[in-house]
Formats: structure tokens, sequence, C-alpha cells
């Protein structure tokens, strides 16, 4: 609660622009790709952060996490690389059951969506290797 009250009064914002993440996003992942035997997993950004908790500012965060997590998709598919994409909500408050009361940190419940969601990628990403290996 206190957080909350503390944003909504000062505000805050995000640290990059989408621009900046997907170049940082995109050079990791030409990075690790140029190593041999690797099977890669990119996750998408997952929430679209609000301070203020506005309906403007919470339009503006999503605009901005689907531009990132679309771009990344496109990009992780050219390169046959596996996607988890969470485009469930455009904030935490479309999806209350899966954050604590100050809407920033993850239930456990929803964590074990996520590492089920994350696993099965992971595990079609080492099968995807293994296949190429043995071609």
């Amino acid at each position: 609660l206190a957080r909350r009250a503390t944003l909504a009064t000062i505000g805050g914002t995000t640290n990059f622009t989408p621009e900046q993440v997907v170049e940082s996003m995109e050079k990791c992942v030409r990075r690790v790709l140029a190593r041999e035997n690797v099977a890669l997993v990119v996750r998408g950004p997952r929430v679209a952060f609000a301070s203020d908790g506005t309906e403007k500012t919470r339009q503006w965060a999503e605009k901005r996490r689907a531009a990132v997590s679309k771009h990344m998709a496109d990009f992780c598919r050219q390169l046959h690389v596996q996607y988890v994409a969470y485009d469930f909500g455009s904030s935490p408050l479309d999806a209350p059951h899966d954050f604590q009361g100050d809407l920033v940190h993850s239930t456990a419940s929803s964590h074990q969506d996520q590492g089920r969601l994350e696993g099965d990628a992971l595990v079609r990403a080492w099968r995807g290797r293994l296949s190429k290996q043995t071609d």
C-alpha cells in the first residue's frame, strides 16, 4: 500500500525506451546463439508498469510493453528461438490473482504458472537443439 501511494504521489517511469530494450535483447540473443550447443528461450516482458495507476499511464505502459513483446516475438521466430509471451492483460489490475497487494510481486500460484510455461519452452528448445544435433 505504501509503495502504491508513493508511486502515485511521485510517479516513476521506465529506465529504457522500447527501442533500447529491443537493441540490447537482440545483441544478447545473437551473442548466445553464436555459441554452439545452446538451447535458448527468451521471455518477454510480463507487466506493463503504470506508476500512477491512471488509465492514461496504463495505456502508455502497455503500448510500450506490447511493442517490445511483438518485436522480440518476431525476432525470435526468425531465428528459430523459443519465445515466451505474456500477453494476458495490460496491467496487474487485469490479473489481480497473479499479484500480491503491492501489484508488483507475483503470488506463489503465479510463480508456479510461470514456471510451467517457461519450463515447457525450455523443454521445446532443448528438444529442438537435440534434433538438430542428430540431423
